[in-house]
């Protein structure tokens, strides 16, 4: 087991030495200070990843929290939590359902939907993240630098790395691309430096060949674009490529290559990812988006906002001239917003008849627990957290024990279940996990 967000002070650490290294900064004296700068909760477990030469200069001042500071700060955080709770959860369960080969809302996910769902789910998932990140920092006084700049509106897979996760690419250059002599060693070199870089870029994601693969796929496209500029300025086609009526089908094409992209990021096998390729050339089925437009709406009302607010002009004005009354009111909306949007799961014990079980009807009896989790094949951290919930809450039960074990969905029958709970002593009964936006447990007698 790992420590949570090693993949983040692993990478400050190895900044801050080097940057010693290179008498780019002075070594601090202070262990408080270098114990804040690399356990700063507020960017330990989703970035973004801080230099020492940004974080230090703001150490050791007085903390003087503006009435822009606050504003901005609340701003980021519900940004950032409608962006997780309301949108990254809308699409995880769709991307889940179709990378495990289940269902969603009934019916079967089309390769098309889920690889659709998964690019925006890790998007508002990150960036979300991020901006709570930076709203909670700048209320303790620190001031973070921008991880992402709306990276589904770059034009080139260039210009996608300069908006994407934009601390981790601006690190990947500045301590691995420019030292290995990024492009100053001819042509040979360079590509070799931009698919050592990415590949590396991919396995900080994860131990895995899948984050490998992917990231040698994004330095395949950005060599590949190096040479597609070449011969643009070399014919002299500037300005066709450039002309502003051509930016939104560079816009799309770049989306497109990047969304096939997160199919091997996403797959839990390289044979998924085959399957989604061949899948994404078919003719696509539209049925699931017909019963669910909402799938298509997100992305289609966020990128309205971003054409709206193109320069954050709104945003701003929020924070630099909005009268007080009118930015509570839009915190309120915010969080009226939070409670109407949100996708946060939810337990609940229900009978067979619908009913919701009390307290009265399970105390003094132990209930055999199970999970089969049907869009999580195999070990789940996510089965494991959600059985402990379920533990606890049942352990605040009068006279409740519950009893579990491991048992294989696919093999054992209601007959084995069913003796699983007499040897312990059990009602023979399951609970059933379901899968859905709200996720419940249902009681189904045996």
């Amino acid at each position: 087991m790992l420590p949570v967000g090693i993949s983040f002070f692993t990478f400050e650490g190895i900044a801050y030495a080097v940057d010693i290294y290179r008498r780019d900064l002075h070594a601090r004296r202070s262990l408080l200070d270098f114990a804040l700068f690399i356990s700063f909760f507020p960017h330990l477990i989703a970035g973004p990843i801080i230099r020492p030469m940004q974080f230090f200069p703001q150490t050791g001042q007085r903390l003087s929290l503006s009435d822009e500071d606050a504003r901005w700060g609340v701003r980021e955080i519900l940004k950032g939590l409608f962006k997780k709770i309301a949108l990254s959860n809308f699409y995880a369960p769709i991307a889940d359902a179709y990378f495990h080969e289940s269902t969603w809302g009934g019916a079967a996910v089309p390769a098309w939907v889920g690889v659709l769902a998964f690019s925006m789910q890790i998007y508002f998932d990150f960036s979300g993240y991020t901006d709570i990140a930076r709203g909670c920092a700048r209320l303790l006084g620190f001031k973070f630098p921008t991880n992402f700049e709306r990276p589904y509106l770059a034009p080139n897979i260039g210009d996608f790395w300069r908006r994407w996760h934009i601390s981790l690419s601006t690190w990947l250059r500045d301590y691995l691309y420019i030292p290995l002599g990024g492009n100053r060693r001819g042509e040979i070199r360079t590509n070799a430096n931009l698919l050592i870089v990415m590949g590396l870029g991919g396995l900080w994601h994860g131990a895995s060949w899948n984050f490998a693969v992917w990231g040698l796929y994004h330095g395949c496209m950005l060599i590949t674009h190096r040479y597609w500029r070449r011969s643009v300025e070399r014919l002299h086609l500037q300005r066709f490529v450039d002309a502003p009526a051509a930016e939104p089908f560079w816009i799309a094409l770049t989306f497109i290559l990047v969304s096939l992209g997160w199919i091997c990021f996403r797959a839990p096998t390289f044979a998924m990812t085959l399957k989604t390729l061949y899948a994404i050339g078919q003719v696509p089925d539209v049925a699931l988006v017909m019963a669910h437009p909402a799938i298509v709406l997100i992305p289609i009302a966020a990128l309205a906002f971003c054409l709206v607010d193109r320069d954050r002009r709104l945003q701003n004005w929020l924070v630099d001239n909005a009268r007080f009354r009118v930015a509570v009111a839009a915190t309120v909306i915010a969080i009226l917003a939070l409670e109407v949007f949100g996708q946060i799961p939810q337990f609940e014990l229900v009978a067979q008849n619908g009913q919701p079980f009390h307290s009265q009807v399970l105390a003094g009896k132990v209930w055999v627990a199970d999970f089969i989790y049907t869009t999580c094949p195999g070990p789940c951290p996510r089965m494991t957290s959600q059985m402990r919930e379920v533990q606890d809450a049942v352990s605040k039960l009068p006279d409740v024990r519950l009893v579990s074990f491991t048992v294989d969905p696919a093999q054992d029958t209601p007959p084995v279940l069913a003796a699983y709970a007499k040897l312990h002593g059990a009602s023979p009964a399951l609970w059933y996990f379901l899968t859905g936006p709200v996720p419940t447990l249902q009681m189904l007698d045996r």
